[in-house]
């Protein structure tokens, strides 16, 4: 049975890989051991990452079922843009935006 811990498990290997050659190229160096490591590492990567996109698919339903909705939602009060009668409240004109505005 596939659980969500096998996914952990392949994106641990895909995150181990830089790390691993950072140090084999800062401990062992550069050259054809360098090359091999890569050439493997990045074989292993892809593999990786394809399984853990193949376990994802496994492991997720394809359809979650929606909850019933609340009977009893909170309401939050908002504040009222119009006065009692209906209005909108009156709007003053001041002589001296065309100057502050800049227009």
């Amino acid at each position: 049975m596939v659980t969500t811990l096998s996914i952990s498990l392949v994106w641990l290997i895909y995150t181990a890989i830089p790390p691993y050659l950072l140090l084999h190229y800062h401990f062992v160096g550069r050259g054809q051991t360098l090359r091999w490591a890569c050439r493997i590492c990045f074989w292993l990567s892809s593999l990786a990452g394809i399984a853990a996109i193949v376990l994802l698919w496994l492991v997720y339903p394809k359809q979650v079922p929606a909850p019933p909705p609340n009977p009893n939602p909170i309401r939050i009060p908002l504040p009222r843009l119009t006065s009692p009668s209906g209005a909108l409240p009156a709007m003053r004109a001041d002589p001296l935006c065309s100057l502050q505005c800049g227009a």
